[in-house]
């Protein structure tokens, strides 16, 4: 906020933000679908106790990783939706605010044929 009270918000910058949330949440979804396979992924260790012990881990860590990585995208999309949404909300307010200037401008010109307005000289003649 500026000392004025008014916020000054850099729309390409939040566009490029909201690009990059994209980018992110494309990349999260990527490598949990690339993760799923090494859930049913058995490790060709052998058979003893300590084999399946550590196909038992390897197996609890992929799932802790797909619930990390299920969550950061949860938290990427709830980020990009908000940051899209502000950037539409404020795109829309400086269109609106466009068109009520050009508006204002175009009530304010003189009519073709018309003398342009002088300023006024407090009563007395020129």
């Amino acid at each position: 906020m500026s000392g004025s009270g008014f916020f000054s918000v850099d729309l390409p910058a939040l566009t490029e933000f909201t690009e990059e949330l994209t980018t992110q949440l494309h990349a999260t979804t990527r490598q949990l679908t690339e993760l799923a396979p090494l859930a049913e992924f058995v490790l060709p260790l052998g058979e003893f106790t300590e084999a399946h012990s550590l196909d038992q881990t390897h197996h609890a860590a992929v799932a802790d990783m797909a619930t990390l990585l299920a969550k950061a995208g949860e938290a990427i999309a709830f980020a990009e939706e908000v940051t899209n949404t502000v950037a539409l909300a404020y795109r829309a307010h400086d269109d609106g605010l466009t068109a009520d200037l050009s508006a204002l401008g175009a009530a304010l010109r003189p009519l073709p044929g018309s003398k342009p307005s002088t300023p006024d000289t407090g009563g007395e003649a020129a």
